[in-house]
């Protein structure tokens, strides 16, 4: 008998475990029809690319506590774009007798020429009082130079895109914003928060959250260490600042028509493309490819470059007012970047006192 219900159990077992495998059968095969009806309705499926408008407003508002929406940023980054556009042509235009730009021919030079920009830029930081950084701050690493040899700035190998083309021809204005929006030391943290152990302002944010802040700092610092002299000595080296600056405000208004959805993917990249001065940012340059991909991912994360930068020029020039001949550069960037990684509306209500940005929060 025991045999015999042990034999039972033993069938019973087999059929129950042929019913589930024959479900688990049935429910694969209409996945798959399903599946199949989808890939033949594949032209027809257009779906959006962006947010939308009003989800991009709360975005700005509720995360990165930017008191302006849609409208304003583009107005602003248009704006912007027009004034880099203007201001390169008068660049060219003076610099038309002079010798065209000095390309870099390998890697032994693409090593030296960043090396001299670095030493340069501490040396002019330190000598204009633009800034007070800490004695024993070396200057930035090779292994953080933005340029490497032999491949683009995304790991293509023998790729020239617009890194290469910029930086090839002037590495200055890409090492003043790599050194100081991405001269890492220790645990991810920019050079001048290595110290700062508080919980909120020293602290990296998730999904680089921080970069609203950080990102426009290291944009703005281009051209203003270029207005404070620090191309003097070559002149022609301005042009490319603007190229920069065209290049992210181009950039910018693709991301604010993908996310309106007034843009598709592909319109998004014609358009980030065709704005680039010198057709250097080809449509299939991976710079072009990755950054618009990433506006995709992170909301507000190119046009930040250009509304923070405008939110520090207010700062700016509202502390100049408040301190009158107390005010300095270095003072003036010494108290912001002391003051954490925390949004800008943050640090203007902080060192100004003033609420309205945060009363429209």
């Amino acid at each position: 008998m025991p045999n015999t219900k042990s034999a039972i159990n033993r069938v019973k077992r087999v059929k129950k475990q042929t019913l589930v495998n024959k479900l688990r059968r049935n429910k694969y095969k209409s996945a798959l029809r399903k599946i199949h009806k989808l890939i033949e309705k594949k032209d027809t499926m257009i779906g959006k690319v962006g947010i939308g408008k009003d989800n991009y407003n709360w975005w700005m508002k509720n995360v990165h506590l930017i008191p302006y929406r849609w409208d304003e940023f583009y107005t602003m980054i248009h704006s912007e774009y027009n004034r880099a556009i203007s201001f390169l042509k008068i660049e060219e235009n003076k610099n038309k007798g002079k010798p065209e730009f000095q390309i870099t021919a390998n890697e032994d030079e693409n090593i030296s020429r960043q090396h001299d920009a670095v030493l340069k830029l501490m040396k002019f930081l330190n000598d204009e009082e633009i800034i007070n950084f800490p004695d024993k701050l070396e200057p930035l690493p090779k292994n953080q130079y933005p340029r490497v040899w032999g491949s683009s700035a995304y790991k293509r190998a023998d790729h020239i895109g617009f890194f290469e083309q910029t930086n090839d021809r002037e590495p200055m204005t890409n090492i003043a914003h790599v050194f100081f929006g991405h001269y890492y030391v220790g645990n991810r943290k920019i050079w001048y928060q290595k110290d700062d152990d508080r919980h909120i302002r020293g602290k990296i944010r998730l999904y680089d959250i921080h970069e609203a802040r950080s990102e426009a700092l290291a944009f703005g610092i281009e051209e203003w260490l270029m207005q404070a002299g620090l191309f003097d000595d070559r002149p022609r080296s301005r042009e490319i600042t603007y190229v920069w600056q065209a290049f992210r405000n181009a950039r910018a208004l693709s991301d604010l028509k993908m996310h309106s959805n007034e843009f598709s993917l592909e319109n998004g990249i014609n358009f980030f493309s065709d704005n680039v001065p010198n057709a250097w940012a080809g449509k299939n340059d991976d710079a072009v490819w990755w950054d618009i991909e990433e506006t995709l991912r992170a909301p507000g994360h190119s046009t930040n470059y250009i509304v923070g930068k405008n939110m520090i020029h207010q700062l700016m020039a509202e502390r100049s007012k408040q301190l009158g001949s107390d005010f300095s550069i270095r003072k003036f960037f010494d108290e912001f970047m002391n003051g954490g990684i925390i949004p800008i509306s943050l640090s203007r209500w902080e060192l100004t006192g003033y609420k309205d940005q945060m009363q429209s929060l």
